[in-house]
């Protein structure tokens, strides 16, 4: 919502350019309120790791189970809190009403509050406690926010973490919302064009955002969850 306050009516005129530029703000700004979820997952993961020890131990449930479990518990929330966000963010900013762009919005919204807490899970099951885990989340975040093509365009991120660009899941998100925004018509086009981004590869990004990322992501937590930090 605050967000949308900032940046409310901004985006209603597609053929300006203090418009497009606002609208690019945005969606970045969106995508970043989007990566809270990342810490908040982490600290009940791991107050709760001792439980799944013994439960696991006793043959309660498998290892595997239980990785699947704390994710299907929390999309419920996730997925609720990416729709409200849609519902507030895109029309207070005055975004396209046009069908296609609102579903891919909606798409790419619920991908961003599905991954970002799964992110989120990984790192609390990879981290020996809760001061490296949010230390490691909040370190991935910063470089996420740094590498996402907005803040450093491409051409000028240093060859030596030219790689974190295109690993980065924020970074398909924010291009995906931009693109499918402000592209399509020559003025939004030229814009895109200066940051290297492209109109026609905006469901690339859907995809390797809302496939490739997730299902790696929620793979990786149920393997994640053979690794035990308990000490004997």
């Amino acid at each position: 919502m605050l967000v949308g306050l900032v940046y409310f009516g901004s985006g209603k005129d597609p053929n300006s350019l203090n418009s497009l530029t606002n609208t690019i703000g945005a969606m970045f700004f969106y995508v970043n309120v989007a990566t809270v979820p990342l810490l908040s997952a982490i600290v009940p993961l791991i107050s709760e790791r001792a439980i799944m020890y013994r439960e696991v131990l006793s043959g309660t449930y498998s290892n595997s189970v239980y990785g699947l479990a704390v994710q299907l518990a929390e999309l419920p929330f996730n997925l609720g809190a990416a729709l409200w966000s849609w519902v507030i963010f895109y029309w207070m900013v005055g975004l396209s009403p046009e069908g296609d762009r609102v579903i891919y919005f909606i798409l790419m919204a619920l991908g961003a509050y599905w991954l970002m807490p799964a992110v989120g899970q990984l790192v609390a099951l990879l981290s020996p406690n809760i001061g490296a885990a949010v230390g490691l989340g909040g370190l991935s975040m910063t470089l996420f926010q740094l590498t996402m093509g907005f803040l450093i365009p491409a051409n000028k991120i240093p060859p030596w973490y030219i790689w974190m660009y295109w690993i980065n899941p924020l970074r398909y998100i924010q291009q995906g919302l931009t693109v499918n925004q402000i592209g399509g018509n020559p003025l939004g086009d030229a814009a895109l064009e200066d940051l290297g981004w492209k109109f026609e590869q905006r469901w690339w990004y859907c995809f390797v955002a809302v496939l490739f990322f997730i299902l790696g992501t929620n793979i990786g937590i149920v393997y994640a969850t053979h690794i035990t930090w308990i000490k004997r």
